[in-house]
């Protein structure tokens, strides 16, 4: 059986809410069970002998104290909650001053401060939740005070005591009076137990159950606003009475600053609700990086959440951004559905929330094809003087680029790779000496980048007395569908060395061609389509030579009857005629 606080009905036992719950207006459960905190502090005393001596004889003491609270660690923004305040056991002294014997401590009063920032409902006493109170004391009471000590509504203290008999700061105030609460020297006693039933505030706001310490004096040594204060009746040998009136303030001693008993006793976080809702696509790929995407409304200024896929907790809690919005990088790596979650972990101001599961389609990754790259260059070159560098992937990717290289440094742009796999583009060297040219392949869906080996271009510097030279191309004017031809050059005068580079329109024909000792460079050739072809050559130049290019020739290629050739187009050519 659980214990709750009723609206309008006191406690029994002062044990009893630490075992139960709270209930808020309307008997709706607050959102959080009550914890129980032992704050315990010392009071230092400023006694004054009030006998009507001319000068009063003073003294400083100390006096144990403390304060027990029971209280939510959370609430939600304008939730009705309760929380208990209890002044812990003390001592009446046994011994007075100067020899005397102590008689009773009498007008005993504890102050509170009703929390800022809160609508504040009522206070009531706990039943029974008092002990070692004298016979003749006055029935305790929980009053809403004012600075002054006076009964009011709008007063922000609430002050246990005897019908608010007290010895200053209130209309009932006297020190040489025995009333109100008493309790017999040498007795340890408790003062009862108070119910504060309030209203929270804002979302990120916090409510601070304290002793008295907020206005104006009540929290500085000797002052009769102190939370503690009741005079102390005192008997000489003679019978004589002497009273003597405490103010007693939470710290160590007279000349220290306030110690745990002058600040919050406990805090109870003021939270407002949250949702946590999944942004996940229906599918993603295996082996493909991600993100698990959640989304925490409204957005904490703080706080972690925690991921979970199907069930089990993926990676460290991430703290959401400003917008909310949580993300974790993450691969799936087996194909199949997976059910994705998370939690926000709740903070102060914003409470704990969950989302359902979001189901995520996990696709099979696709077979990826290891790539090769080869590149082609002249093997010399001029600087000043455009050259071509062609790249070659196989096999033949379905998309991607080739960035040539020259060393670690890129030559221009990265260039789209074509339907045949291949890229050409048209380089000047700047510097003479011997250059490195590679290509790198980036890669594309199902394809691995790769790099090309790299190959030397010896490129040097034009001398002031290169010749200028002529490219002469000799083809054939007709030639077969694959059927051999040879195809030569003639650069005058003659380089004696050098290389030539044959093109089929814009497309290299294979790689470049030594000249010979005769000037004359030489190559066999088989098309492998019919039609024209547009043939020229380039005579890359060397040391004292300049480059040249040829007259472009045409080879009107046809096929062989019977070959099964094609006419380039895809159809069939010598076998049916046109």
């Amino acid at each position: 059986m659980k214990t709750v606080f009723r609206r309008g009905s006191a406690l029994t036992a002062a044990s009893a809410l630490a075992g139960g719950l709270f209930m808020v207006a309307g008997g709706a459960i607050a959102s959080a069970a009550p914890e129980v905190k032992n704050v315990g502090f010392t009071t230092a005393c400023h006694v004054r002998e009030m006998d009507g001596a001319a000068s009063p004889i003073t003294f400083n003491e100390t006096v144990g104290s403390g304060v027990t609270v029971t209280a939510p660690a959370t609430a939600t923004p304008g939730e009705t909650l309760t929380y208990r305040l209890q002044p812990n056991e003390m001592k009446a002294n046994s011994g007075g001053h100067a020899s005397r014997g102590v008689v009773h401590w009498a007008r005993i009063k504890y102050d509170f401060d009703i929390p800022a920032g809160v609508e504040f409902v009522k206070s009531e006493l706990v039943a029974n939740s008092a002990y070692g109170l004298g016979s003749d004391s006055a029935t305790p009471t929980v009053t809403q005070i004012d600075d002054s000590g006076n009964l009011s509504a709008a007063g922000t203290h609430l002050r246990i005591s005897g019908l608010n008999r007290t010895t200053g700061n209130g209309p009932n105030s006297a020190v040489r009076s025995s009333d109100g609460i008493i309790v017999g020297a040498n007795t340890k006693f408790r003062l009862p137990a108070i119910d504060v039933t309030v209203k929270a505030g804002a979302a990120g706001t916090e409510i601070n159950p304290s002793v008295r310490v907020s206005d104006s004096g009540s929290a500085n040594y000797d002052n009769d606003k102190n939370a503690l204060t009741f005079v102390q009746r005192e008997k000489d040998v003679f019978g004589v009475n002497y009273w003597e009136r405490y103010n007693c303030s939470p710290r160590d001693n007279s000349s220290s600053s306030l110690n745990a008993g002058g600040k919050a006793l406990t805090t109870i976080y003021v939270s407002q609700p949250t949702t946590t809702t999944m942004q996940m696509p229906e599918s993603v790929q295996a082996s493909a990086p991600t993100e698990l995407v959640a989304n925490v409304g409204p957005a904490p200024v703080r706080g972690n959440v925690q991921f979970r896929i199907n069930g089990a907790d993926i990676g460290s809690p991430v703290a959401p951004g400003p917008d909310g919005v949580a993300r974790l990088p993450h691969t799936f790596y087996t194909a199949g559905t997976a059910q994705v979650s998370a939690a926000f972990q709740g903070v102060n101001g914003f409470l704990s929330s969950s989302s359902t599961e979001a189901t995520v389609t996990v696709t099979a990754a696709p077979v990826v094809k290891q790539t090769d790259t080869v590149v082609t260059v002249p093997g010399d070159a001029k600087t000043g003087t455009s050259v071509t560098l062609k790249a070659q992937v196989s096999p033949l990717p379905a998309a991607g680029t080739l960035q040539f290289k020259d060393g670690a440094a890129n030559i221009g742009d990265p260039i789209t790779v074509s339907a045949d796999g291949s890229a050409t583009l048209e380089h000047v060297f700047t510097s003479a000496g011997t250059h490195a040219v590679s290509a790198y392949y980036s890669g594309a869906t199902g394809f691995k980048p790769s790099i090309a080996p790299a190959q030397s271009v010896i490129v040097s510097d034009p001398a002031p007395s290169d010749v200028t030279t002529s490219t002469s191309l000799n083809v054939p004017g007709s030639a077969k569908q694959a059927a051999a031809v040879e195809l030569s050059v003639t650069v005058a005068p003659n380089p004696g060395g050098g290389s030539v580079q044959f093109y089929d329109g814009d497309q290299l024909i294979g790689e470049s061609v030594v000249v010979g000792a005769d000037g004359v460079a030489r190559m066999t050739h088989t098309f492998t389509s019919i039609g024209d072809h547009r043939i020229t050559a380039v005579f890359n130049g060397r040391a004292g030579f300049t480059q040249s290019t040829s007259d472009e020739s045409i080879v009107s290629v046809s096929s062989t009857p019977g070959d099964g050739g094609t006419d380039g187009n895809g159809s069939l050519g010598g076998l049916f005629g046109s």
